[in-house]
């Protein structure tokens, strides 16, 4: 649990609209304000690249997507990998197990990298509708 996280369960808060005005343009905003806030929190609050490492990365995935992931999972495939041809590679166990030439699918892998297929599962979500 981060330091905000913390902050935000152990103290009173009030939350509201406002309005954020950047180069004379005005955009919704929310207001936070943590009440009675321990002095001795306040040079540990972390950065905003800090807490969005603790975010993890979500892949957007359709339906097809989702089905023939979790199918690979069930036969036994261990990493997916797409190369720079858009062919899509499928590894059992580090041998070659199958390729798709061309595949128009998978949009979201980067070119070049191997990703764990229950590491990849986990990171993915489906798109409703």
């Amino acid at each position: 649990m981060n330091l905000i996280t913390k902050l935000l369960m152990e103290n009173k808060v009030n939350v509201y609209d406002a309005v954020y005005v950047d180069n004379g343009i005005k955009r919704p905003a929310l207001g936070l304000v943590i009440i009675d806030v321990d002095k001795s929190y306040i040079n540990k609050l972390p950065s905003k690249v800090q807490l969005l490492s603790e975010v993890r990365a979500i892949f957007f995935v359709s339906k097809l997507e989702w089905e023939l992931l979790n199918h690979w999972k069930d036969m036994g495939v261990k990493q997916i990998r797409k190369d720079d041809g858009n062919n899509v590679h499928l590894y059992e166990l580090h041998d070659r197990f199958i390729q798709f030439k061309h595949n128009p699918l998978f949009k979201f892998l980067e070119r070049g990298k191997a990703y764990d297929l229950n590491d990849l599962i986990s990171h993915c979500a489906l798109i409703e509708g």
